[in-house]
């Protein structure tokens, strides 16, 4: 027969007595309503130690041990009862000890036994010391919000045996306030909350002496699993940019925003915006081809980043992305695809118009070659679009189609505008006609793939791999024979050109890129190969090969320093190759061309650039000493000057990681991976951009052009340059004579100026 124990009392006189935990209702050994005596409390003692468990509100405390006889010795009694009752009995040492029933087994009534605190037996009266003190606060580790729950972790109290949780939905919780969960664990959700609903909660610990103070409050708030989509997605155009806005998602913290030209975002070559506060985003600096772009908002909260919202699309319409540079006007490409109306790959043009190169015609007739007006700020020009390709020459401009045709514009002294005898005639009575009236190039089947703008040329590339030249050849330019051509302008000489597109022949293997220079012109073929045809007194064709000497006594002087292209000249022959000739090995891969003046530039696939012909400037890039002679040979360019020059490919130093290259006339300009813009050579008009005064200055190596970064596209001109940054914003500097900067003056910039006037709108494709 198991027992229970009992308890040596203290009455607020100091008089002791034993008292036993009674479960007999209605037996309240501490009631306040009357004091017992105490021959009742020990009466009541020895009932109870005759008690047999199985009733009561102590029957889930069964004690295996008999009773103990003798009175004054409690702790152990107590420290069994107390430490069974995890389930039934709360110890509040402050104030009062209560027993709590219900346990299993109980078969009857009972409530709650109270024992005040001060009624027990102190413990200098006592024979033996309590074994436990009250544990330590726990400190919550970490609370994190889950769908419908919290879940809370603290570290491990010493001695402790359990631990209650405390919450409320408001901030002050206290164990007298607050509900309480009994027995929880560290780590285990709390469920059947609210989402959405802010929780408060404190830790206690428990151990046989009691239960401890409360841990510091912690919050937080149950979230679903991940936050909403947002709804109500909206997109508003702008020019270059566009605005997205949404409906706030509840409890959202932040959204991301994302945006690409590839659909089914987000992707691998999308862009986001992460941290967004508000549900609206202004997004800038769309100009990428082809145009389109796709745009998609997602929300964040503590839990996470949800389902993207549904994918809208737009068109930007305005990727100024092509530009091109001539002797004294500028042009740019906005590359647009077509959409709702848009109009795709027009053309603006600035600057000199003397011979119509600005193609701003305002009839299909064009207007008298007396008439023509520069401008010194930029305008779309009527009469063409859907250009994918553009290119400069001296005075005259080309452009190719999507439909891969080609139309072009301004000076046709040597038949450069490919009218095929409707502009050009061969009598000296009836000059050459100018127009700023684009017109269609003779060329059948229409299946040009690219186009190059020399001197006073153009060359165009065909989809089979083979190359099509017209205009200027006293030199070879053409890389063709071709007729003389009557020219009364500059007085009655002559000199062969061709207003009628013709086929090369002499080059092995299939062509992949085309340049032209002021009057010689090279090719890349597919396996990497250069070739080259036409002038040659500096070496500009790579090899000291020539095949003809031409003379060119016709050519005065004065006509040629009034026009200030190359003052040079003399009645001296000049060596050139008629038909294309291979440039010497250069190893490696190449990968485009540029052409100058006299000078030659090869793009190699490792990001390197190569250079060879004349470098009276250094324009060759290679020679670091002062002595322009320096590791150069010499070239004989007419009987009174000699020029530092290479017949043979040398790299230029300093430069690797380069995409793109362009040659002016006696400068050069490199685009880097980066985004940066490298240039070297003559600077006399800031042409080279690195804020240098202006006057007879050069760099023989390339230097950055300072404040310049995100380009996409670049140009050089004849004697200035120009750039396309990723924000399509064009930049120009250098030589501003003819208003070629578009800045609206005509004062010449050592440093990047931005292009005035040039815009585009951002459109809206409906029902995505």
């Amino acid at each position: 027969m198991m027992r229970l124990q009992k308890l040596k009392l203290t009455d607020s006189s100091g008089n002791t007595s034993c008292s036993p935990l009674c479960g007999r209702s209605g037996f309240n050994p501490t009631s306040r309503a009357k004091a017992r005596p105490a021959e009742e409390l020990h009466k009541c003692s020895q009932e109870c130690s005759d008690t047999r468990i199985g009733g009561g509100p102590f029957a889930t405390h069964p004690h295996p041990n008999p009773p103990l006889e003798r009175e004054g010795v409690w702790a152990n009694g107590l420290s069994r009862i107390v430490s069974g009752f995890r389930l039934g009995l709360v110890v509040v040492l402050a104030g009062v000890l209560t027993a709590c029933g219900g346990g299993a087994g109980s078969a009857s009534g009972g409530g709650d036994v109270s024992i005040r605190a001060a009624s027990l037996v102190s413990p200098a009266s006592a024979s033996a010391t309590p074994a436990t003190t009250l544990p330590a606060a726990p400190n919550v580790i970490s609370i994190t919000s889950g769908n419908g729950e919290i879940t809370l972790t603290w570290g491990d109290v010493p001695g402790a045996t359990s631990y209650n949780v405390y919450y409320l939905t408001y901030p002050g919780v206290r164990t007298s306030n607050a509900r309480q969960l009994v027995g929880a664990v560290s780590g285990n959700p709390i469920t059947g909350l609210t989402n959405t609903q802010a929780y408060y909660f404190a830790v206690t610990a428990v151990n046989a002496a009691g239960e401890s103070v409360a841990s510091s409050e912690v919050t937080a708030m149950p979230m679903p699993a991940l936050p909403g989509i947002p709804g109500n997605v909206r997109l508003v155009g702008g020019f270059a940019e566009a605005t997205l806005d949404w409906q706030v998602v509840p409890y959202a913290t932040s959204y991301n925003v994302y945006y690409g030209i590839s659909p089914g975002l987000p992707n691998a070559t999308s862009t986001v915006i992460t941290g967004v506060r508000i549900p609206a985003q202004l997004i800038t600096g769309l100009n990428k081809a082809p145009g389109r772009y796709y745009f998609r908002v997602t929300a964040v909260d503590a839990s996470g980043e949800g389902s993207p919202s549904v994918e809208l699309a737009a068109i930007a319409q305005g990727t100024f992305k092509l530009v091109s540079g001539g002797y004294g006007h500028s042009a740019v490409v906005r590359s647009l695809e077509p959409a709702l109306g848009g109009i795709a790959g027009t053309v603006w043009t600035w600057g000199d118009n003397s011979r119509g190169q600005l193609g701003d015609s305002s009839s299909k007739l064009g207007k008298p070659n007396d008439s023509f007006t520069q401008r010194l700020t930029t305008a779309e020009i009527s009469y063409v679009d859907r250009v994918s390709a553009i290119a400069s020459g001296y005075h005259h401009t080309a452009v190719l189609l999507t439909d891969r045709t080609i139309k072009t514009w301004g000076m046709n002294t040597n038949g450069q505008l490919g009218a095929n005898g409707q502009l050009l005639t061969h009598s000296l009575s009836q000059p050459a006609t100018n127009t700023d009236f684009p017109r269609s190039v003779s060329l059948a089947p229409p299946a040009m793939t690219a186009i190059a703008a020399g001197f006073q040329h153009t060359v165009a590339l065909k989809d089979d791999g083979t190359v099509w030249a017209w205009g200027y050849n006293v030199l070879g330019t053409l890389g063709y024979a071709s007729m003389d051509c009557a020219n009364p302008v500059y007085g009655q000489f002559f000199w062969t050109c061709s207003d009628v597109p013709t086929q090369l022949t002499g080059i092995t293997g299939s062509v992949a890129a085309i340049a032209g220079g002021y009057s010689h012109t090279l090719a890349v073929t597919s396996d990497g190969q250069v070739w080259a045809w036409g002038r040659n007194d500096t070496g500009q064709l790579g090899t000291l090969a020539a095949n003809c000497n031409r003379s060119i006594t016709q050519m005065l002087p004065s006509i040629l320093q009034a026009q200030a292209l190359d003052t040079v000249f003399d009645p001296a022959t000049q060596a050139c190759n008629t038909t294309p000739t291979p440039v010497n090995a250069i190893p490696g891969s190449i990968v485009a061309v540029s052409a100058g003046m006299r000078h030659s530039l090869a793009l190699m696939s490792d990001g390197t650039v190569w250079a060879w012909g004349g470098n009276y400037y250094g324009q060759l890039g290679y020679t670091p000493a002062v002595n322009l002679f320096t590791n150069s040979d010499t070239c004989v360019v007419t009987t009174a000057l000699t020029m530092p020059c290479s017949y043979d490919p040398k790299p230029v130093l300093g430069l690797d990681h380069v995409v793109a290259i362009s040659a002016g006339t006696q400068h050069n300009l490199a685009l880097k991976g980066d985004g940066t813009v490298w240039a070297w050579g003559y600077n006399a008009m800031g042409q080279l951009g690195t804020g240098a005064a202006a006057g007879f200055v050069y760099n023989q190596t390339p230097k950055q052009v300072p404040g310049l970064t995100g380009i996409i596209s670049i140009a050089a001109g004849a004697y200035h340059s120009l750039a396309v940054k990723n924000d399509g914003t064009v930049w120009a500097w250098g030589d501003n004579t003819q208003g070629q900067l578009g800045d609206g003056s005509k004062t010449n910039r050592s440093s990047p100026v931005q292009v005035q006037g040039l815009r585009w709108p951002v459109v809206i494709i409906p029902g995505r």
